[in-house]
């Protein structure tokens, strides 16, 4: 009969296997460290709101998205897509003078009418994914400069000069 003997893992191969686990994690906590060590300021109820605010919109794009890599597809237009989708709401509600549910149900119909021409164009076209949101991308895109005529489109009441 032989005795072997089995190495306790060391404490440094643990950790490594940590790292290359949650590497992401542990880098987002080093960079808040070295926030609030620079600005105090960071890590206030009111900073993390005002993060949580400005990130919400990506979360809800990258909680879609993520759907679709699931499902082994690629979608480039996404970001296209919302600003389309924002621009048809906002110049339904400004240019058009629509009450601001209907202007909002007006950009997620531009949504979803992207949404369907780009299903269509995978599913029936035979396009990759790929090629087809790579084509929406640009027409959303094009279609947003188109109605925004380069500018800004402002959404404030009637009466009140929007700063400058």
């Amino acid at each position: 009969m032989s005795s072997t003997t089995v190495k306790a893992p060391s404490r440094s191969s643990s950790f490594t296997k940590f790292l290359a686990n949650n590497g992401a994690l542990v880098g987002l906590v080093v960079l808040c460290i070295a926030l609030f060590i620079a600005t105090p300021d960071f890590l206030t109820g009111r900073n993390l709101l005002n993060i949580g605010i400005q990130v919400s919109t990506v979360a809800v794009l990258a909680f879609g998205v993520t759907f679709v890599i699931v499902a082994g597809g690629i979608d480039l237009s996404v970001g296209s897509v919302a600003a389309l989708s924002a621009m048809v709401s906002g110049w339904f509600f400004a240019t058009a003078g629509l009450p601001g549910w209907l202007a909002l149900v007006g950009g997620l119909v531009a949504g979803l009418a992207t949404g369907v021409v780009n299903g269509l164009a995978s599913a029936y076209g035979k396009l990759p994914s790929f090629i087809a949101t790579l084509a929406m991308l640009s027409v959303a895109r094009g279609l947003t400069l188109v109605l925004s005529d380069g500018k800004p489109v402002p959404t404030s009441p009637p009466g009140v000069v929007p700063r400058q």
